[in-house]
């Protein structure tokens, strides 16, 4: 198991993550690695919420800060509207088709 802990002071939240991989889901060909993360909002109208969320990987090279990076990367783009390019996600994050659709969906099919 994988610990992974700190706050985002851009963002105005701390983070906790726990990763672990070797999951095997039915329907996948390749295992996942999963990190559960609890956010805490340290400012703004929701400063002291806390939020429980998973990220989900086929690349069992990256750590869960990695994860946790990039999917802060990819919940940024998505709040600002920006189009997303497929390709270049693709390319530079490895992530899998499924969630690029899902990404170009809540991004409006830009």
């Amino acid at each position: 198991m994988e610990y992974v802990q700190g706050t985002d002071a851009e963002r105005g939240c701390s983070y906790e993550g726990w990763a672990a991989s070797g999951f095997h889901p039915r329907g996948f060909d390749d295992p996942l690695k999963v990190v559960r993360v609890c956010l805490r909002r340290l400012k703004g109208k929701e400063a002291g919420k806390t939020e429980t969320f998973w990220v989900l990987t086929t690349d069992l090279t990256l750590s869960a800060e990695q994860m946790l990076k990039m999917f802060l990367a990819c919940t940024l783009v998505l709040a600002f509207h920006a189009p997303l390019d497929r390709e270049v996600l693709w390319k530079a994050f490895r992530l899998r088709r499924v969630t690029l659709a899902y990404l170009d969906e809540a991004s409006g099919g830009a």
